[in-house]
């Protein structure tokens, strides 16, 4: 993550969101709130997030990328910007009441999300990439 400000383009949807990381990928411990309260792991893993953290902060797509920015109340902080060529595709892996949205990069890499409106968001997803695939003659 950076926090180098980008031309972002037009945004055609802005939500709060949480981006779920590896804590492992990012040097992190687990997170305690009290130092010796009991873990949080095990129903991490019951919900399916063993190992990860959760960003707080609020994911844009605009016509030129998908951009996450933290808030500062997150470990990691900062700016994550996926130019929407670099997008191979978007996809609800919701599970029970929460709603996640995985994000495909032409790399193979995958973003998860935890954020409500998911199909609005793959929507614009689809249409920022329809535009890229345009000429820059076409653009409107």
């Amino acid at each position: 993550m950076s926090d180098a400000p980008a031309d972002e383009g037009r945004i055609l949807i802005s939500k709060a969101a949480n981006h779920l990381i590896d804590r492992a990928e990012y040097g992190l411990s687990e997170l305690r709130i009290v130092p010796l309260a009991p873990s949080v792991e095990p129903a991490m893993r019951a919900v399916g997030m063993a190992g990860k953290e959760g960003l707080g902060g609020r994911l844009t797509i605009t016509t030129r990328a998908l951009v996450f920015r933290t808030h500062a109340a997150n470990r990691v902080r900062g700016t994550l910007e996926v130019p929407i060529g670099e997008i191979a595709g978007a996809r609800d892996v919701s599970r029970g009441i929460s709603r996640r949205l995985e994000v495909t990069l032409t790399s193979g890499h995958r973003l998860l999300f935890v954020v409500w409106g998911g199909a609005r968001i793959i929507a614009a997803i689809d249409e920022a990439r329809a535009g890229a695939g345009r000429s820059d003659g076409a653009r409107g």
